[in-house]
């Protein structure tokens, strides 16, 4: 589908960094990420099932299974 509308968000380092490694995390681009929340967002908030989506987006976890985490954040 083809996108034709532009939104600008201005975010704070922080959020960026979010936005950064959340999209690396899935194996998007950023504006795929974005797309990807909103909807997510819009399902976790409707209340009477899940929301439309016109938003095709597969979730591939790439991340290696033997990957440390930090849990002192």
């Amino acid at each position: 589908m083809a996108r034709h509308m532009t939104f600008t968000v201005r975010l704070h380092d922080e959020e960026r960094q979010l936005l950064t490694t959340i999209a690396s995390v899935l194996a998007r681009s950023e504006s795929e990420t974005v797309r990807f929340l909103i909807a997510e967002a819009a399902r976790a908030l409707v209340v009477d099932g899940p929301a439309p989506s016109t938003t095709h987006i597969v979730i591939v976890d790439r991340r290696p299974q033997n990957r440390e985490v930090d849990d002192d954040r």
